[in-house]
């Protein structure tokens, strides 16, 4: 027997790179995080919310670029935390002056 799925769009850019946290690996989650470009070439931090209940999250700043995401947990393990406590990081190209920052 055969099953269908539907496609169900969750964010109007392609994301890249993408990155969950690693307590739910293998596990159903909420929220990814990565990288896009939009239709004017600018680099883009986002946030997904895959169950479509809270309003995308995204960074952008003129002539910078993000790397890939890490996302690191605040209460890696603890009972009850959500699944988005903790703080992103990625490494930030400047292309104005050639510099990077973290």
């Amino acid at each position: 027997m055969w099953s269908s799925c539907e496609p169900n769009m969750r964010c109007a850019v392609g994301l890249e790179l993408a990155k969950i946290h690693p307590a739910y690996e293998r596990k159903l989650y909420q929220y990814t995080y990565g990288t896009a470009t939009d239709s004017t070439t600018n680099h883009i931090l986002k946030k997904v919310d895959l169950n479509g209940r809270e309003q995308n999250t995204e960074w952008l700043e003129e002539g910078l670029s993000p790397s890939e995401p890490i996302f690191i947990p605040m209460q890696y393990g603890k009972e009850g935390a959500d699944e988005d406590d903790g703080v992103i990081l990625s490494i930030i190209n400047n292309a104005h002056i050639c510099l990077r920052n973290l």
